[in-house]
């Protein structure tokens, strides 16, 4: 009988020792680093799990290259997307963030080049955790490769300012 008591209480207190070091979702964040919005793009929430649209549109997101990427000769000039960009930050003109939705090809709209400089700030950025990641989906013309949404990390902000050049 002692021994299996001895047992349990082993046992409860190797539990307990491996659920109280489960690591948290605590997102690791980047030094203060440098950036432009160069697009922006409202999409189609989906349920996260399956996929589904659930009716619902995105707040808008936009899209950021940080300064001296190599990311900005290509293509698809952006390194990050977020959603916690208040619109209201930058005086946007409304012609660059219309159409409300996504451009032809899945993906968000990129502002022209004479604007892929203007819209400068500094913030701290970590990777969107999963529980709390923005699911969504843009829809592409049947005949368009989809945008890589997953080349790009979804991050969150923190201690955004503006830089006026």
């Amino acid at each position: 009988m002692k021994t299996i008591i001895k047992i349990l209480i082993l046992s409860g207190i190797v539990l307990s020792m491996a659920f109280s070091c489960e690591k948290e979702d605590i997102p690791e964040w980047s030094n203060f680093v440098e950036g432009y919005i160069v697009g922006s793009f409202i999409c189609d929430e989906t349920d996260g799990e399956n996929g589904q649209a659930t009716g619902n549109n995105t707040e808008r997101g936009f899209c950021i290259l940080l300064k001296d990427s190599e990311n900005a000769n290509e293509n698809l000039p952006m390194d990050l997307y977020t959603f916690d960009i208040p619109i209201d930050l930058f005086d946007f003109p409304d012609e660059i963030l219309t159409p409300n939705h996504n451009s032809d090809n899945g993906g968000p709209n990129f502002f022209p080049d004479s604007l892929q400089n203007k819209y400068k700030l500094s913030f701290k950025y970590a990777k969107q955790i999963e529980s709390v990641k923005v699911h969504f989906v843009c829809f592409a013309f049947a005949m368009m490769s989809p945008f890589p949404w997953e080349k790009y990390d979804q991050v969150t902000l923190r201690n955004t300012n503006l830089i006026n050049e």
